[in-house]
């Protein structure tokens, strides 16, 4: 958060887009150089994910979607009846997910 940040709070918690401070005022920096120091001291850097970890997730996350394409597929050959000959194959799977990413 910078000083502009703040101004926008500011104008915005004005309900008055054209309210004027004067945002040169040194009172008025030190006070939006505090907010901001104070808003960076109370984040939680445990919280935060590396982008190791992002991908993993990520990753994670896509192979359990395609999983579920795969089991819905199954599903849906088990309800109708069709004999085995007659289910998905790999490449059939391999098709529903790659259109997952066209849609």
């Amino acid at each position: 958060m910078n000083i502009k940040d703040i101004e926008y709070l500011w104008k915005r918690a004005s309900n008055n887009p054209h309210h004027d401070t004067n945002w040169h005022d040194p009172v008025v920096i030190a006070f939006a150089e505090s907010v901001a120091a104070h808003t960076l001291m109370n984040i939680d850097p445990s919280k935060f994910m590396s982008y190791q970890e992002a991908f993993e997730a990520g990753r994670f996350a896509e192979r359990e979607a395609c999983a579920k394409v795969c089991d819905s597929l199954e599903e849906q050959c088990e309800k109708l009846g069709l004999p085995d000959e007659k289910w998905p194959t790999p490449a059939d799977c391999a098709f529903v997910i790659r259109a997952r990413g066209n849609t």
